[in-house]
């Protein structure tokens, strides 16, 4: 089963993040001064943030080096490790400013890869999992925020969205046979209620 793609969204976004892409990338030439410095190479953004600017000793401060370093020992620079040289303090708003286009040049071309996926339609197919949390629940592959706007329902058909806002806290509610809690579920209360209302 899979969640249909809406062709002349998903074009029209595309557009749009080509755009988004290019705008991000032109940004960051300026700012570095270097026109041919490609955002999106992980060998060139090293040598910016840590060869140039010298960010690695500061980042270890904020990192374990399992989470920055590869299996070559080569600094990483994935989204978690550019979050974590934001925190830097002694960062310039220059520094800030390239580290925070870098982040979105890298999204995009993200969110990219994903909508070339569909580039001729199909479905979005989501990989279950029920064995990932301790709660017990059924948890899916995240779609990502701009897939969203694109995923229609076939036609004859709706979406229905539906919310396990409390689940645990109803089901406990009834093994437990707590008759504050059924009473607010079944009289349609918010059960938190419960807890804060004046004595």
């Amino acid at each position: 089963i899979g969640m249909l793609v809406d062709k002349t969204k998903r074009f029209e976004l595309e557009m749009k993040l080509t755009k988004d892409l290019s705008i991000a990338k032109e940004r960051i030439y300026w700012a570095l001064n270097m026109p041919d410095f490609n955002p999106g190479s992980s060998s060139q953004l090293r040598t910016v943030f840590f060869d140039s600017w010298g960010l690695l000793p500061k980042l270890a401060d904020r990192m374990n080096s399992r989470d920055y370093l590869s299996a070559l020992g080569q600094p990483s620079v994935s989204d978690d490790v550019l979050k974590a040289l934001l925190t830097i303090p002694t960062l310039s708003d220059a520094q800030r400013h390239i580290i925070v286009e870098c982040r979105k040049y890298k999204r995009i071309q993200r969110e990219l890869k994903v909508l070339d996926r569909y580039r001729h339609g199909g479905c979005i197919h989501l990989d279950y999992n029920l064995h990932s949390s301790v709660v017990g629940k059924i948890t899916s592959t995240k779609i990502p925020n701009t897939l969203k706007s694109l995923i229609v329902p076939d036609k004859g058909n709706v979406f229905v969205e539906v919310t396990l806002e409390d689940l645990k806290l109803r089901v406990a509610a009834e093994r437990l046979r707590n008759q504050s809690y059924i009473y607010a579920f079944k009289n349609k209360m918010n059960p938190h209620s419960l807890l804060t209302a004046p004595a």
